[in-house]
Protein backbone atom coordinates (compact mmCIF):
# COMPACT_ATOMS: atom_id res chain seq x y z
CA UNK A 1 0.00 0.00 0.00
CA UNK A 2 1.06 3.61 -0.55
CA UNK A 3 0.05 6.87 1.06
CA UNK A 4 -1.85 8.49 -1.76
CA UNK A 5 -3.40 11.41 0.06
CA UNK A 6 -3.05 13.02 3.48
CA UNK A 7 -4.97 16.01 4.78
CA UNK A 8 -4.69 17.58 8.22
CA UNK A 9 -7.53 20.00 8.97
CA UNK A 10 -9.01 21.16 12.25
CA UNK A 11 -6.96 18.59 14.17
CA UNK A 12 -8.16 15.69 12.00
CA UNK A 13 -5.89 13.62 9.76
CA UNK A 14 -7.42 11.98 6.69
CA UNK A 15 -5.37 9.35 4.84
CA UNK A 16 -5.77 7.44 1.59
CA UNK A 17 -3.39 4.47 1.66
CA UNK A 18 -1.80 2.31 -1.07
CA UNK A 19 1.70 1.32 0.21
CA UNK A 20 2.09 -0.27 3.66
CA UNK A 21 5.79 0.47 4.24
CA UNK A 22 5.59 4.15 3.28
CA UNK A 23 2.37 4.53 5.25
CA UNK A 24 3.83 2.99 8.40
CA UNK A 25 6.84 5.32 8.20
CA UNK A 26 4.61 8.34 7.65
CA UNK A 27 2.20 7.42 10.45
CA UNK A 28 5.14 6.75 12.79
CA UNK A 29 6.53 10.22 12.14
CA UNK A 30 3.11 11.88 12.56
CA UNK A 31 2.62 9.95 15.82
CA UNK A 32 6.05 10.98 17.12
CA UNK A 33 5.34 14.62 16.36
CA UNK A 34 1.87 14.32 17.92
CA UNK A 35 3.32 12.82 21.12
CA UNK A 36 5.76 15.73 21.41
CA UNK A 37 3.25 18.43 20.43
CA UNK A 38 0.67 17.43 23.04
CA UNK A 39 3.33 17.16 25.73
CA UNK A 40 3.24 13.39 26.11
CA UNK A 41 5.32 12.10 29.01
CA UNK A 42 4.28 8.47 29.37
CA UNK A 43 1.42 7.92 26.91
CA UNK A 44 -1.13 9.85 24.84
CA UNK A 45 -4.59 8.91 23.59
CA UNK A 46 -6.92 10.09 20.86
CA UNK A 47 -10.27 8.93 19.55
CA UNK A 48 -10.36 7.41 16.05
CA UNK A 49 -13.52 7.26 13.98
CA UNK A 50 -14.35 6.30 10.42
CA UNK A 51 -15.90 8.95 8.16
CA UNK A 52 -19.67 8.56 8.06
CA UNK A 53 -19.87 7.27 11.62
CA UNK A 54 -21.15 3.82 10.62
CA UNK A 55 -18.14 2.00 12.06
CA UNK A 56 -17.36 1.89 15.80
CA UNK A 57 -15.05 4.48 17.30
CA UNK A 58 -11.73 3.46 18.82
CA UNK A 59 -9.18 5.00 21.16
CA UNK A 60 -5.61 5.04 19.86
CA UNK A 61 -3.07 4.90 22.70
CA UNK A 62 0.61 5.44 22.09
CA UNK A 63 3.12 5.00 24.88
CA UNK A 64 6.85 5.16 25.31
CA UNK A 65 8.51 1.73 25.26
CA UNK A 66 9.79 2.28 28.79
CA UNK A 67 6.51 3.80 30.02
CA UNK A 68 3.58 2.34 31.90
CA UNK A 69 0.28 1.70 30.16
CA UNK A 70 -2.84 3.29 31.65
CA UNK A 71 -3.74 -0.17 33.01
CA UNK A 72 -0.27 -0.53 34.56
CA UNK A 73 -0.66 2.84 36.29
CA UNK A 74 -4.08 1.86 37.68
CA UNK A 75 -2.73 -1.51 38.88
CA UNK A 76 0.21 0.19 40.63
CA UNK A 77 -2.11 2.72 42.29
CA UNK A 78 -4.51 -0.02 43.42
CA UNK A 79 -1.61 -2.06 44.86
CA UNK A 80 -0.39 1.00 46.78
CA UNK A 81 -3.89 1.67 48.14
CA UNK A 82 -4.17 -1.95 49.28
CA UNK A 83 -0.75 -1.67 50.96
CA UNK A 84 -1.74 1.53 52.80
CA UNK A 85 -5.11 0.08 53.84
CA UNK A 86 -3.37 -3.00 55.27
CA UNK A 87 -0.92 -0.78 57.17
CA UNK A 88 -3.79 1.33 58.54
CA UNK A 89 -5.67 -1.81 59.63
CA UNK A 90 -2.54 -3.10 61.42
CA UNK A 91 -2.13 0.21 63.24
CA UNK A 92 -5.80 0.30 64.24
CA UNK A 93 -5.68 -3.29 65.54
CA UNK A 94 -2.62 -2.47 67.67
CA UNK A 95 -4.07 0.77 68.98
CA UNK A 96 -1.32 2.96 67.47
Amino acid sequence: MRLRYAKLRDGRLSLTIEDTQATVLYVAEVARQWFTTVGGVNYVETKLAVDGGEEPEFVFTMQRVDGLTPADKVAAAEARVAELEAELARRESHGT
